[in-house]
C-alpha cells in the first residue's frame, strides 16, 4: 500500500455572487433590497449606526444573537430620507449617507464631508458552501484596532485575526486564536473612524488586507451575514454605540477591585491555606467568604 505525506491539494468551491435589485421596499426603520433570492435588509437604528444582514435564502434568521442585548425596535425611531437616483438608493441621516448601487449590488458609505468609509470593494458580498463573506476597502491612511484579547502590535493591518476561542497556553505575538474572541474592531484614520460589529457566534475570521491588499474581508460559518456599520467619528463615540448594542457591565463592588491572585494550580492542600492565612496577615483584599472556606478546611 503506498503512503502519502502532506497535504494534498484541494480547490475551493466557487463563490456565489449576488444578483443586481429587483426591488427595494421601504418601511419606517429599514429598507429591503431583494436580489434574486438572495435578500438584503439594511436598518437605520441611530443617526451613526446601521444593521445589515444578507440572506442568500431569502429567509432572515427569527432570533436575535445573544451577543446583542436590544432588538432592532428597543431603538428610539429616527428620521431618515430615502430616494432612488440613476440606479442607487441613497440613506440619508444626520450624521451619514448610505448609497446602495443596484447593478451590482454594493454598499457605499460616506460622512457629511463626503468621506468615504466601510466602501464594498469588487467582489461586495459573495458566499460558498459552509461560508459567506464580505469585501471592503481599506482606505488611505487607515488602522484597525480591536478584535478582542490579541498579541502583537495594536495596529492589526496586514494581519488575520480568527473568532474562535482556544485554550493558548504557549501563545506568542504570532499567535491567532485566543481565549477572548470579540468580532469587533475600530477602522481609524485623520479624517474619521468607523467600526465593525460582525453579529455571529459561529466561526468568523477577519483578513485586514493579507489575501488581498488594499481590502479587508470578513466571513463566517452562520447562515447569515449579519454586521453592523457605526460611525463615530472619534473612538468613544463607537464605543458608546457598541456598548449600547452589547451592553454596559455594572460597576464592580469595592471587594472585587484590587490584587487578584491567579495561577493554574497548587501543589497540595497545606499550600493553598498558607497562601490564605498570608492574605490574612498581610491585609491583603480578597474574597473573605472564599477565605473562610478555606481556613475552615
Amino acid at each position: 500500500m503506498p503512503q502519502y505525506f502532506g497535504q494534498l491539494h484541494t480547490l475551493d468551491p466557487n463563490w456565489s455572487q449576488i444578483e443586481s435589485v429587483k426591488t427595494v421596499e421601504v418601511s419606517d426603520r429599514s429598507i429591503l433590497f431583494k436580489c434574486g433570492n438572495v435578500c438584503v435588509k439594511i436598518s437605520i437604528l441611530a443617526d451613526n449606526l446601521i444593521r445589515v444582514r444578507y440572506a442568500p435564502s431569502g429567509d432572515f434568521l427569527p432570533r436575535r444573537s445573544w451577543a446583542v442585548t436590544v432588538d432592532d425596535s428597543d431603538w428610539q425611531p429616527i428620521e431618515f430620507k430615502t430616494q432612488d437616483i440613476e440606479q442607487t438608493t441613497e440613506i440619508v441621516t444626520e450624521k451619514i449617507k448610505i448609497i446602495i448601487q443596484h447593478h451590482p449590488f454594493r454598499i457605499q458609505c460616506y460622512d457629511n464631508n463626503n468621506n468615504p468609509f466601510a466602501i464594498d470593494a469588487e467582489l461586495g458580498f459573495a458566499w460558498r458552501q459552509g461560508l459567506m463573506a464580505v469585501w471592503k476597502k481599506i482606505e488611505a491612511e487607515e488602522h484597525f484596532y480591536g478584535f478582542g484579547e490579541r498579541t502583537g502590535f495594536l495596529d492589526k493591518i496586514g494581519e488575520v485575526k480568527t473568532n474562535w476561542t482556544v485554550d493558548s497556553l504557549d501563545y506568542d505575538a504570532l499567535t491567532d486564536a485566543m481565549y477572548q474572541a470579540i468580532p469587533m474592531f475600530m477602522a481609524l484614520r485623520p479624517e474619521l473612524s468607523y467600526g465593525i460589529f460582525l453579529n455571529s457566534t459561529y466561526w468568523s475570521r477577519f483578513d485586514i488586507g493579507v489575501e488581498q491588499p488594499g481590502v479587508w474581508r470578513m466571513e463566517t460559518q452562520a447562515s447569515e451575514l449579519d454586521y453592523y456599520i457605526i460611525y463615530g467619528p472619534k473612538p468613544e463615540q463607537i464605543l458608546n454605540t457598541y456598548t449600547q448594542l452589547t451592553g454596559r457591565m455594572p460597576l464592580p463592588p469595592r471587594w472585587a477591585l484590587g490584587y487578584h491572585q491567579c495561577r493554574w494550580s497548587y501543589e497540595s492542600e497545606i499550600v493553598v491555606e498558607q497562601l490564605a492565612k498570608e492574605f490574612r496577615n498581610r491585609k491583603i483584599p480578597c474574597d473573605v467568604i472564599h477565605l473562610d472556606k478555606l481556613l475552615s478546611i
